[in-house]
């Protein structure tokens, strides 16, 4: 299928020729990462089990540096901005490092965080005001983030799945 044939279902209004194939923004997701989508239980039975500390993702180097549960986040640079969770924050801290030769692309959406057995994907305000959301890996320049989690207040986060590149595989660091 050429790229000029894909055509995204979110879009009914735009015709698909016969012939043509059609994919989804999901099923383009799943090809990426290998059959599986950002809501698909991360613990299924091929998974490995998640690494403690540090994974290696690609060229990209990924540590956890400590786990805060809180109930409000405030923006790093004004405090008037905060947004409250419907359950409870879980704020993971993350360092990257690229050991590569050219530069990669940290985003935020592709950390999935897995508590009760359910994945959890980032709060894009909370983690916006805490200055995490994307930001480009140069090679050799670690970069510090934090990525807000918005869990049931009875949930307790088990291992992240962390991606240091836009097409990587991704890998599990646990949190307990």
């Amino acid at each position: 299928v050429h790229e000029d044939q894909f055509h995204l279902r979110s879009f009914p209004d735009i015709p698909v020729p016969p012939g043509r194939a059609t994919i989804s923004v999901d099923s383009a997701a799943r090809i990426r990462r290998g059959g599986r989508s950002a809501t698909d239980s991360a613990d299924a039975g091929d998974a490995p089990a998640p690494a403690e500390g540090s994974v290696v993702d690609g060229d990209v180097t990924i540590t956890q540096n400590g786990v805060d549960t809180v109930p409000t986040v405030s923006a790093v640079d004004n405090e008037f901005l905060t947004k409250t969770a419907t359950g409870k924050f879980v704020l993971v801290k993350l360092t990257f490092l690229n050991n590569g030769q050219s530069p990669a692309t940290f985003l935020s959406d592709q950390q999935v965080l897995t508590a009760g057995g359910q994945p959890y994907s980032p709060d894009t305000e909370a983690t916006f005001y805490l200055n995490g959301i994307s930001a480009v890996l140069y090679p050799g320049e670690p970069v510090q983030v934090t990525v807000a989690y918005d869990i049931p207040a009875d949930s307790n986060p088990e291992f992240i799945q962390v991606s240091g590149d836009l097409g990587s595989p991704g890998a599990r660091i646990a949190l307990n």
